[in-house]
C-alpha cells in the first residue's frame, strides 16, 4: 500500500485571523442592504399579509384587471393571445370543425365581438323580458358595463342604490331607493315613449286635424327611471303595486351586478343558463322530496292507525267468541 501524502501544513481551526475574507462562505455572498431594499421587502411583506387576511381583496383586484381585459378583447383594441385561444379550444371541444372554421373567418373580418353584450343580457331572462325591438337597436352598439362601489353603502351601474342608515338585525344593509341618471334623448330617439297619433275632426267646419301626443311605453331604459317609494298619502292599493315595482327594480340590479357583469361571457355563450336551470330543478327536487316524504310519513301514520282499529276492532270478537264457547 502507498503511504497517504500528508500535508507539510498542520491543520488548524479556521479564525478571523488565519481565514481570507474571499474564502468565507457566507461573508462572500453576503452584501449590505439598502434603505430602499428594506422598505420594499417591509411593503411585500405588509401587502401579503393584507391579501392573506382579506381574499375577497384580491378577488376585487383580479376581478378589476380581468373585466378591463375582457372589456378591450370585446371592443377589438386587443386581440386575445395565443395561449388563451388554445386554452379556449381546449374547453370547447365539443364544437365541430365546420363551426369553428366559420369562427375563423369571421374573426378575420371582424374586429371585437359584435354584439357580445346585447347577446347575454337577452340570455339572462330578468332582463330579456324588459328588453323590445327598437331597445335592441341602440343595446347592439352597447361597448361596456361596469359596477363601481361606493364609499356609502351601495352600488351603481349610471343608477345609484341606496340603503338605509340603520342595519337589520343581521346587520345587512335595508333598501331603501334608487336614483337614475336622466338621459339626454335626441329628437325623435326616445325610446321610453311612443307616439300616438289622433285624427280629429272640428263639428263645424268639418276640418281634419292630426293630434300627437307622446305616451310612456315598455322599455328596458325605464330601468333609469326607478319608482318612488309610496307615501303615507297613496291608498293600498297604489302602494302595494310601488313596492312590488319596487322590489321588481332592485332585483333586476342584483342581477346584474351579481350575474350578468361577473359572468358576462357565459351569459353570452348561453352556458350559464344550464347553470340557472339546474340550480331551478335542484329547488324543486328538493320541495318534490320533502313533500313526498311527508306524505308517506302521513300515509304510514294513516296505516298504523288503520292497522291499530282493527286489532282493537279485532280482539274484542274473539274475546266474545271466547266467552260464548265457554
Amino acid at each position: 500500500m502507498s503511504d497517504i501524502p500528508k500535508k507539510n501544513n498542520p491543520q488548524t481551526a479556521p479564525t478571523p485571523q488565519n481565514t481570507p475574507m474571499n474564502n468565507a462562505p457566507i461573508s462572500s455572498h453576503a452584501q449590505q442592504p439598502l434603505v430602499g431594499t428594506i422598505k420594499e421587502e417591509e411593503f411585500d411583506r405588509a401587502a401579503a399579509s393584507i391579501f392573506e387576511r382579506n381574499p375577497k381583496l384580491v378577488q376585487m383586484i383580479q376581478g378589476s384587471l380581468a373585466l378591463l381585459k375582457r372589456a378591450k378583447i370585446v371592443n377589438g383594441e386587443v386581440e386575445p393571445t395565443e395561449e388563451e385561444i388554445k386554452s379556449g379550444e381546449e374547453e370547447d371541444e365539443e364544437h365541430d370543425a365546420e363551426q369553428a372554421e366559420k369562427s375563423d373567418e369571421t374573426a378575420e373580418k371582424i374586429a371585437g365581438i359584435p354584439e357580445f353584450w346585447l347577446s347575454a343580457m337577452k340570455n339572462q331572462v330578468s332582463l330579456a323580458e324588459m328588453i323590445t325591438d327598437r331597445d335592441e337597436a341602440a343595446l347592439k352598439d352597447l361597448t361596456d358595463i361596469q359596477m363601481e362601489y361606493l364609499d356609502k353603502p351601495g352600488f351603481h351601474i349610471t343608477k345609484t342604490y341606496f340603503y338605509q342608515n340603520e342595519s337589520g338585525y343581521g346587520g345587512d344593509f335595508i333598501y331603501d331607493h334608487a336614483e337614475g341618471d336622466k338621459i339626454n334623448w335626441k329628437d325623435g330617439k326616445d325610446l321610453t315613449v311612443r307616439v300616438e297619433s289622433k285624427k280629429q275632426r272640428n263639428k263645424n267646419t268639418k276640418q281634419t286635424r292630426v293630434v300627437k301626443k307622446t305616451v310612456p311605453t315598455e322599455s328596458f331604459f325605464n330601468f333609469f327611471s326607478p319608482p318612488k317609494a309610496p307615501t303615507d298619502d297613496d291608498d293600498d292599493d297604489l302602494a302595494s303595486d310601488i313596492e312590488e315595482r319596487l322590489e321588481l327594480d332592485y332585483q333586476l340590479g342584483e342581477d346584474i351586478k351579481e350575474k350578468l357583469i361577473p359572468r358576462a361571457i357565459d351569459w353570452f355563450t348561453g352556458e350559464a343558463l344550464q347553470f340557472e336551470e339546474l340550480d331551478d330543478d335542484m329547488e324543486e327536487g328538493d320541495f318534490e322530496d320533502e313533500d313526498d316524504e311527508e306524505d308517506l310519513s302521513e300515509d304510514r301514520d294513516d296505516d298504523e292507525d288503520e292497522s291499530d282499529d282493527d286489532d282493537d276492532a279485532a280482539k274484542p270478537k274473539q274475546e266474545a267468541a271466547e266467552c260464548k264457547q265457554s
